[in-house]
């Protein structure tokens, strides 16, 4: 049952239709993202690609623009200037749930979820977008999709070895359980790209291996493009592929995690004296 659930979100993360012909060389193509809040410029120009399986980091100090570039790769914020392109279409005027639906899911930094719901039914309920409930066939008690919905839950929850929890309240998670809780959730979306904002934020030193962990299941196993904020430089390093740095709203620096550690704009702007590698 296990192998057939990850052949069948594979064909999902793999095989959805275009309307063109398309060069999808790059899974995200980020040209000249500008955005200004009045006078004040937040991001400057900005642009970076990411390939298909690939994870990137983004870092740089509190105000570097870094979540900007998120709300508006993931649509929730209308840029000034430049495009967003997805697998080769420009994606710009679409909205967030046009996004996600081709595959593009945003995870919030403070993500809330229904503390009185069950792990269970909370990603049930996010498997709704791959597979609906019918009210109609529900009344005449024909549940088979419903039968399916739960057990691909079940899988997800397995995966991330929370079967104990499963029908414990979200709300009486800990910080570090509740984050993992909502990585299942956001492959319930059955994404292609997972754009992750600060996964670590509010986790205990002890549970960062544990989300490490996760983190590298959802890679290897989905082979899921990663785009990741975040402040521990240690977790980065391990997951990731390529860094990019920002500074002031602006690319400083890209490359591998050592390359980024040891140019001298990153140590100055966001590491600090001593910190490069």
């Amino acid at each position: 049952a296990r192998q057939d659930f990850h052949v069948g979100l594979a064909s999902a993360i793999t095989g959805e239709s275009h309307e063109q012909s398309i060069d999808t060389a790059h899974a995200l193509e980020i040209s000249g993202l500008t955005k200004r809040f009045g006078g004040l410029g937040a991001v400057n120009d900005v642009s970076f690609t990411v390939d298909p399986g690939e994870t990137v980091g983004l870092i740089g100090p509190n105000g570097a623009g870094k979540t900007t570039v998120f709300e508006m790769v993931g649509g929730f914020l209308k840029p000034d200037a430049g495009t967003v392109a997805y697998e080769g279409v420009d994606i710009s005027g679409m909205s967030p749930e046009q996004r996600a639906r081709r595959g593009l899911v945003r995870s919030f930094q403070n993500a809330e979820m229904f503390p009185t719901m069950t792990l269970l039914e909370a990603v049930m309920v996010a498997k709704e977008r791959t597979l609906p409930s019918n009210l109609v066939t529900s009344a005449l008690g024909l549940q088979r999709k419903d039968r399916r919905r739960e057990s691909e839950a079940m899988e997800l929850i397995d995966l991330f070895g929370l079967t104990e929890y499963r029908d414990v309240p979200l709300g009486a998670f800990s910080t570090g359980t509740r984050r993992i809780a909502e990585f299942a959730c956001d492959l319930a979306l059955e994404p292609k790209v997972l754009l992750l904002d600060e996964p670590s934020a509010g986790i205990a030193q002890a549970e960062t291996e544990a989300l490490a962990e996760s983190l590298e299941q959802i890679r290897d196993t989905f082979g899921i493009t990663i785009v990741v904020i975040e402040h521990d430089m240690p977790l980065l390093v391990q997951l990731c592929d390529r860094m990019i740095a920002l500074e002031a709203g602006e690319v400083i620096a890209t490359g591998t995690p050592a390359e980024v550690q040891r140019d001298s704009r990153v140590v100055e702007s966001y590491l600090g004296a001593g910190a490069a590698v």
